[in-house]
């Protein structure tokens, strides 16, 4: 006959505790453990010749760096005081030769120099002449005198706005040169290519005046053979060159004043 089936016992990792009321569960263990001293308690005496262990020696301190100090500033920069005003300076020579071409109603007045300052030019518009020129003969003698004195002026500089005696510009040279032969050119180039006849390239004589560039904006006295005398231009020096030294097409035009 089988055995009768027995349950066995419900196995659990807890079990139901029942606690009476009020309980209430124990402190949790604390690391430290408090002591009660008694109230007479002293701290034991320590032995005679004690000595505390020596503190380590302070080191020095580092020493810092110096507080920067900023540059001074440049000086203020203080220009320099402005000359005195004193009286005007007289007129260079080369304004007195330009004011000496001009006719005598249109002349400028400069105002008067100081005493001790010599202005006199030494030179008058009528003293002009070429030194050394050659005889001159025949029906051009006029023309002559002008290409003489031209050539005189050979190796003086060209200076922009100067008409003589120490140095020319273009129109400067070739008013100067006929005024030697006493005729009057006006002073600018584009005045002079109108102060006679145009002439062709193959029919020009000694004293034509040669007008250079569509705008006439440079001139020189022709001497023959193919060649004139010129100011090149500021910086250079008087020269005697050929009338096609910047080629047949600069040519403008030829002009004869007599």
């Amino acid at each position: 006959m089988p055995r009768a089936y027995e349950a066995a016992p419900p196995t659990g990792e807890y079990r139901s505790v029942l606690l009476p009321l009020g309980y209430e569960p124990p402190p949790p263990p604390s690391e430290y453990t408090s002591v009660l001293l008694p109230l007479a308690y002293e701290t034991p005496a320590r032995p005679s010749g004690y000595q505390p262990a020596p503190m380590p020696p302070v080191s020095e301190p580092v020493p810092r760096p110096p507080a920067y100090e900023p540059a001074p500033g440049p000086v203020a920069y203080q220009p320099a005081p402005a000359p005195p005003a004193g009286p005007p300076a007289p007129p260079s020579a080369d304004d007195a030769w330009r004011q000496a071409l001009r006719p005598a109603g249109e002349r400028q007045t400069w105002p008067a120099a100081p005493a001790a300052v010599d202005t006199n030019p030494g030179f008058s518009i009528d003293s002009l002449v070429a030194p050394a020129a050659p005889p001159v003969v025949g029906p051009d003698s006029r023309a002559a005198e002008a290409v003489a004195f031209a050539r005189a002026q050979i190796g003086r500089p060209c200076v922009w706005g100067a008409s003589g005696p120490g140095s020319y510009d273009p129109s400067g040279l070739t008013q100067a040169s006929w005024k030697s032969a006493g005729v009057m050119l006006p002073r600018a180039t584009q005045d002079q290519a109108q102060v006679g006849p145009a002439v062709a390239l193959g029919a020009m004589q000694p004293g034509d005046l040669v007008f250079f560039h569509a705008n006439v904006s440079h001139v020189g006295l022709y001497v023959g053979d193919g060649m004139m005398v010129h100011a090149p231009s500021p910086g250079a020096r008087i020269a005697e060159e050929s009338v096609a030294y910047a080629g047949q097409a600069a040519i403008h035009s030829v002009v004869r004043p007599v």
